[in-house]
């Protein structure tokens, strides 16, 4: 007989298995749309200038974190277990978004806490809430150390792909086409060299940590070709401050290996100090002269700017600062007084990119106290992880939190950057709360009506965002229509939709004033005088409503300028326009005596088209302009006595009214000032033709044209001494001359068929 085997128990299903599990295809659905947005975060770019590619990758990252917490809360309606348990960590983050919305309500520009303004858009409501979000997204949705994998494989896998596509930039091999290689620079991961370089650097940093815990063969060789992709990108970009950042991981590196390694890799620790001393020493000896990237200037002055700048908001708002987003008014408002006298200054702007100072300029002392929380409270919630020996998560969450603290000293915080903070914090975050066994929970009609009114409050939250930001794309399609050539009907009518989109729109509203101008001019040529007037009005209403939008801009009043200049013939009041605009930008910028001068050419502007018209008592009418005219000028040189300009500008004024003598007194300090300035040389020599002393007019002529002889300007000059002497020969050939050095001039060309004819 066989022997009688034992019975065996069944084996016990449980009651419920992961693959059942109600909801858990919304937690996929989560994941995935958390991880496509980390991997694409670094790649998003658009066609439009480097300050605005963020404003795409904060509209990719809106949407990415809308779908996943629309399948978080359909996962939770359909009772898959999320715990939601509170960490002391999480309260100052919530405190950072209730500083920025409190600060956007109180702020002094509100509507920038929502449209953000250049550069980078980490103080805007919209992003720290989408950053927040990554947080809580990252904390609860991804707990096992595979999940934490995927997460940092999204993340660095985006990078990496952006910094491949960078170093084919930098040899000269775009992989895309115009407009995304613009100027050698292919930005996909930030707007300056310096932010690149510091996300590249993480991204190293991350890499080599990748490489010490792989087991596959070819992920090692994998994430060994990121690290070498990485170092090269550094290398071109030459940064200081990347090379410190860099250095920085590779301590972090090696930390790792030395600590918290049972059996420390000494090969690792090797390439990580190699690594950190070839690119030190690249750094030093200035090896990468091949890249031809645009270096920074004015470093010191700008970082000095900016703590004055931050001070001087602070004494005036100290509690929430002047609100998300508000650093560019912050700087018109308060930069210091050199930078006014600059008519570079925003290049400057650019330049003054400190993260702390403008977060601590912009939110006050309520936001930097959070910001600190947030940086304390993360280190300590990482201290019994050390204790037990570091995981990949926490060691990469402490370097990025050390790594965004420096960077913030040096430079403006990049989207990428900030992105990889927040995900490093949440995966430490879900460290501290370990996965839990799959439990079915039965779900009441509250859990319903909660997520219905919180799916109405985001679809209204976000629908003025994205009405704003749809705006910005539409302009930028107005834009590149214009530069296509096409049919100014076609402009203005997607200028229209920009402003319906964003009535605030101040680019659209401007470029709509100045397309109605254009067409009225059209208009008068055509002999169409009902339609002028028609358009005249559209174009100064369009203008007023520019300015109601943000009347504390100067660049709106300076706009509004430039369109009565161009419409001074057909606007009866153009002057009066003129004087209120100058007198709020005085207001604005006191110390400013670029405005002086934009008056005085106002002035003269004007005196010109009085005296063309020749009508009864325009010689009168002239002789006031000139005399205002001359006190804006010496009134910007009492503002700033070297200030050529100003000082230029009143010599053009004296040779356009016949004082000659007084021209030429202005004309030769500036000679003496500054005699390699080709202009000033050339204003000499149409003053001493005007004398009749043509001869002295030459050699002046042509010492200019010795100093620049690429300025048709100059030829031109030199061309109407001779022709307005009887001289139209010798006109001729200086007209020649500047055509054999400026083929393509237009207005020679037009000179010289003139005199031709």
């Amino acid at each position: 007989m066989p022997p009688r085997r034992t019975p065996v128990a069944p084996r016990r299903r449980s009651s419920i298995s992961p693959a059942t599990t109600p909801g858990l295809r919304w937690v996929h659905f989560s994941q995935f749309s958390v991880c496509l947005t980390l991997l694409m975060l670094p790649l998003m770019v658009g066609g439009w200038t480097a300050d605005s590619w963020e404003t795409h990758k904060l509209l990719l990252l809106l949407l990415g974190v809308s779908f996943a917490w629309l399948g978080f809360l359909l996962a939770k309606l359909q009772g898959y277990p999320l715990p939601w348990t509170w960490h002391l960590l999480d309260w100052p983050v919530l405190g950072l978004v209730a500083v920025a919305i409190i600060g956007l309500i109180v702020s002094v520009q509100p509507w920038h806490g929502i449209v953000g303004l250049n550069g980078t858009l980490a103080g805007t409501v919209p992003a720290t809430i989408g950053m927040v979000s990554l947080y809580f997204l990252v904390s609860r949705l991804f707990r096992s150390q595979h999940e934490h994998t995927i997460v940092w494989s999204s993340l660095l896998g985006g990078a990496g792909i952006s910094l491949l596509l960078q170093l084919f930039q930098f040899s000269g091999v775009s992989l895309l086409p115009a407009p995304f290689h613009v100027s050698r620079l292919f930005s996909t991961l930030a707007n300056s060299p310096v932010q690149d370089g510091i996300i590249a650097a993480a991204v190293v940093t991350a890499a080599m940590l990748l490489w010490t815990m792989a087991k596959e063969r070819w992920l090692q060789l994998a994430l060994a070709a990121l690290v070498t992709l990485g170092w090269l990108v550094l290398l071109f970009f030459g940064q200081a401050v990347s090379w410190s950042v860099f250095a920085l991981g590779m301590i972090v590196v090696v930390w790792y290996q030395a600590v918290r390694e049972r059996h420390p890799r000494t090969g690792v620790m090797a390439v990580a100090i190699l690594l950190a001393a070839a690119g030190m020493v690249a750094q030093l000896t200035h090896v990468n002269r091949w890249a031809d990237l645009p270096t920074p200037t004015e470093v010191n002055i700008s970082q000095t700017a900016t703590w004055q700048t931050t001070w001087n908001t602070l004494k005036v708002r100290p509690v929430l600062g002047s609100g998300p987003e508000t650093w560019y008014q912050d700087f018109i408002e308060h930069r210091p007084v050199s930078f006014n006298q600059d008519t570079y200054w925003s290049s400057r702007f650019i330049r003054a990119g400190n993260a702390w100072a403008q977060q601590l300029a912009t939110t006050g002392l309520a936001g930097a106290g959070m910001w600190i929380a947030v940086m304390f409270f993360a280190w300590w919630m990482l201290r019994p992880s050390q204790q037990h020996g570091s995981t990949f998560s926490s060691t990469m969450a402490q370097f990025l939190i050390l790594a965004t603290a420096l960077t913030g000293l040096f430079a403006t915080w990049s989207f990428v950057l900030l992105a990889m903070l927040w995900v490093g914090l949440g995966l430490a975050r879900s460290t501290v709360q370990p996965a839990t066994e799959a439990k079915t929970v039965n779900r009441g009609p509250l859990p319903t009506l909660a997520f219905t009114i919180l799916v109405m409050v985001l679809v209204g939250f976000w629908y003025s965002a994205i009405r704003v930001y749809a705006s910005q794309i539409v302009l930028q399609r107005a834009q590149n229509d214009i530069t296509a050539t096409k049919s100014l009907a076609s402009v203005e009518a997607t200028l229209q939709t920009a402003l319906r989109l964003d009535s605030r729109n101040i680019d659209a509203g401007v470029l709509l004033a100045n397309a109605y101008a254009v067409e009225a001019q059209l208009a008068d040529t055509a002999g169409e005088t009902t339609k002028v007037q028609s358009l005249i009005s559209q174009s100064l209403n369009a203008m007023d409503r520019v300015i109601r939008a943000d009347r504390n801009n100067p660049a709106v009043y300076e706009a509004s300028n430039n369109l009565v200049n161009n419409l001074a013939s057909y606007v009866s009041d153009a002057v009066t326009i003129a004087n209120n605009n100058f007198k709020t930008l005085q207001r604005l910028e006191p110390a400013s005596p670029i405005h002086d001068v934009g008056y005085g050419q106002t002035l003269m502007l004007l005196r010109s088209q009085v005296l063309a018209q020749a009508a009864e008592g325009s010689a009168a009418t002239a002789a006031t302009y000139y005399q205002q005219a001359q006190a804006a000028y010496r009134t910007a040189l009492n503002k700033k006595a070297d200030y050529l300009q100003a000082q230029y500008a009143l010599a053009q004024a004296h040779i356009a009214a016949g004082d000659y003598d007084q021209a030429l007194v202005q004309l030769d300090d500036l000679l003496r000032k500054s005699p390699q300035v080709a202009l000033f040389w050339s204003s000499v020599g149409v003053t001493r033709a005007k004398q009749q002393k043509l001869d002295e007019a030459k050699t002046f002529f042509e010492h200019a044209l010795t100093l620049d002889n690429q300025d048709a300007t100059i030829y031109s000059d030199y061309a109407t001494a001779y022709s307005e002497a009887d001289q139209k020969d010798v006109a001729k050939e200086i007209l020649n001359r500047g055509l054999e050095a400026i083929p393509e001039n237009v207005t020679l060309k037009a000179q010289l068929a003139e005199l031709t004819a």
